[in-house]
């Protein structure tokens, strides 16, 4: 049965469905989620240097295959300042490293004009106008569109949960960029109450836009999330050259929070066993060469009520992004990045590895 267009009047939804017509539904009766408005707020945009960065490879010359490689162990120092007039906490460290790192935000990765590629983000607006009609309620099932290779929607094979559909309101939409064998094509759709529709060229929104970096030739990418509940089950993880970490935060933990002015040493380790299909280029290889680019991010958030009430928040949060070009000093199977120890300085770490002092 199809379900025709809803839209909010007097707190009223009149809900259409096939040709026979239905009573009219209080908008409480379907359970919307009301949309949330954001204003932007102050934010404490962190200031980023790597200081320090050992990678040390074990075993630097088995050769790569899907069960044996070298090893590649990390460990980087970032010195993460807060220059503003507010105190912030500090939500996540993710750090690169690699033989390239390149701003590929709304293009090909690395300027690619062959082969198959696709560039897809989802964003949720208020509403928006199509064909004169003000659309600002739809139905939602948790997930974006999946696109085939030719640019045509298709079954997602990891399909959203059958139990977290909702009404909400305002409106999802997704933007997709697909080159293959027939051209470069952007096509924006629309989520219609839980059908995505082309609407290429009928509508105009404001887009969000982040950014979008790529690597090549990883040697390292790690991630620090500071999480707020110590008795949380989730577990960190890892695949590949890929490792996340969770550290807990609040009383009798870490304390994540960054006082106006504050600098501190941010400790990034870890370590990945090299094996296909995960390496491309041998990261041995890559730190031979001497020079390496790393890439920082970090996302805060100041330490303030965020509710302006009439489901309007403030917005305060932020995200700094570093990327640094570093020469690497060869030392035995160590290759090592030095702007702040002297010959007879070391690093004392907190107890909880986040954190280094110069001693």
């Amino acid at each position: 049965m199809k379900i025709a267009k809803k839209l909010i009047a007097s707190a009223i939804i009149s809900l259409l469905i096939g040709i026979a017509v239905a009573t009219p539904l209080l908008a409480s009766e379907l359970n919307i989620r009301p949309w949330v408005k954001h204003v932007q707020g102050p934010t404490a945009d962190f200031d980023l240097d790597v200081i320090y960065a050992n990678f040390t490879a074990q075993n630097p010359d088995v050769p790569i295959t899907e069960t044996s490689g070298p090893t590649i162990n990390y460990f980087a120092v970032v010195n993460v300042t807060n220059p503003s007039d507010y105190p912030a906490q500090l939500l996540m460290t993710d750090f690169w490293a690699g033989q390239k790192i390149v701003n590929t935000t709304g293009q090909a990765p690395f300027g690619v004009t062959d082969g198959n590629w696709s560039i897809g983000s989802g964003w949720e607006a208020e509403g928006v106008w199509l064909d004169g009609i003000w659309y600002n309620v739809t139905w939602v099932d948790g997930s974006y569109p999946h696109f085939d290779e030719n640019g045509t929607i298709t079954e997602s094979p990891f399909p959203a949960p059958s139990n977290i559909g909702h009404w909400m309101e305002g409106v999802q939409l997704y933007e997709i960029t697909i080159h293959n064998n027939l051209g470069t094509t952007t096509n924006i759709y629309l989520n219609m109450n839980g059908t995505w529709t082309d609407v290429t060229g009928k509508i105009t929104v404001d887009r969000p836009e982040g950014q979008c970096y790529t690597m090549s030739g990883t040697v390292a990418d790690y991630m620090l999330l500071f999480q707020p509940d110590k008795n949380s089950t989730l577990n960190d993880s890892g695949f590949g050259y890929c490792s996340t970490k969770n550290i807990w935060v609040g009383e009798d933990t870490f304390d994540n929070l960054f006082t106006p002015g504050q600098s501190r040493l941010i400790v990034v380790t870890g370590s990945w066993d090299v094996r296909k299909p995960w390496a491309n280029v041998n990261p041995v290889d890559i730190l031979e060469n001497g020079s390496l680019w790393l890439k920082v991010d970090t996302h805060n958030s100041l330490v303030m009520n965020p509710e302006l009430g009439d489901n309007t928040f403030l917005d305060t949060w932020s995200d700094t992004t570093l990327i640094q070009q570093i020469t690497l000093t060869k030392i035995g199977n160590n290759y090592i990045y030095n702007k702040a120890l002297l010959d007879n300085q070391i690093f004392q770490l907190d107890q909880y590895g986040v954190e280094a002092f110069i001693t």
